[in-house]
């Protein structure tokens, strides 16, 4: 059995170690984030998503990415380095969000 926040946590890992990606934000909600900061500290939780829908793993990122390179090129980065993470043998799909071009 996957255990989703294990799995989001070396996700997390896999994201920050793409060139070109500056920052990872939540996917949650901005309220759900601050409840989440308050009640688990400012370094609690996962920033990537993971979770299990009729049998399809959805991992959803939220990225920064440097004015210096391509932001299409990063996302598709980011998404092939997530798939690659998966597990073998676990049908997901991935969405990865540019949220923020920084200099």
């Amino acid at each position: 059995m996957i255990d989703p926040e294990a799995l989001a946590s070396e996700l997390d890992i896999v994201v920050r170690n793409v060139p070109g990606v500056v920052s990872l934000y939540s996917t949650a909600p901005a309220v759900v984030s601050v409840v989440r900061q308050l009640t688990e500290g400012p370094e609690g939780g996962t920033l990537v998503t993971v979770r299990s829908v009729q049998g399809v793993w959805q991992v959803a990122a939220s990225i920064g990415v440097a004015s210096s390179v391509q932001a299409p090129h990063t996302a598709a980065a980011v998404s092939a380095a997530l798939l690659a993470a998966i597990p073998a043998g676990l049908e997901a799909t991935v969405t990865v969000r540019i949220s923020r071009i920084l200099s």
